[in-house]
């Protein structure tokens, strides 16, 4: 008897736990389409919902293999179709996406928009540098960020981008050996200017 009601207590633990299970999938899935927006095969949305999909996989501590099924969820029409052909490790979904859908598919090309790139009107330092930094990982992918040379490349893109010749000549004035302490000097300078 007691055996008895053992097992059906052990089933009955079993059948909360699927329970638990699918509405806590549901529940993810109900997160991922308020937090990730639908990507329809826009290139020029692609980096935001790639960095959206990756922002949620680390929140939410996905493993790999479930970051895919987050892209797939997150997209329609044809990327979806693409997706459920490739349902590879994530790593190679996202290098394929990136291939097919991204705005910037090699090195090559982001290193001639980063040539060109200028700061909009409506942009401060801050957010200029930042878009800066993302086509910078594009342009010296699988380089070494933190070497002198592609330093100094990085603070001659942001110098020749910045609108404002003031911040410019501030820069070129401290000779700054990283981008970082570049954007620091803009901002500080930036910040100063609205203050007078």
């Amino acid at each position: 008897m007691a055996e008895q009601e053992g097992q059906q207590f052990g089933v009955a633990f079993q059948n909360l736990s699927h329970q638990l299970q699918g509405l806590s999938i549901k529940l993810g899935a109900q997160g991922v389409n308020q937090i990730i927006p639908t990507f329809s095969g826009d290139q020029a949305e692609f980096k935001n919902w790639m960095k959206s999909i990756e922002k949620y996989a680390m929140l939410t501590n996905l493993e790999q293999n479930d970051t895919k099924l987050v892209a797939y969820q997150s997209s329609t029409s044809s990327v979806s179709d693409f997706i459920h052909r490739w349902l590879r490790p994530w790593l190679q979904l996202k290098e394929e996406l990136s291939l097919r859908f991204a705005e910037v598919t090699d090195s090559q090309h982001a290193f001639e928009i980063l040539n060109k790139l200028k700061q909009k009107p409506t942009e401060n330092v801050q957010v200029f540098a930042e878009r800066l930094l993302t086509l910078a990982e594009e342009a010296f992918r699988g380089q070494d960020g933190t070497q002198a040379i592609i330093q100094s490349q990085l603070i001659n893109f942001f110098i020749n981008g910045l609108s404002q010749d003031t911040l410019k000549m501030k820069i070129m004035r401290e000779n700054p050996d990283t981008l970082q302490r570049a954007v620091t000097i803009a901002m500080t300078e930036q910040n100063l200017r609205k203050k007078v």
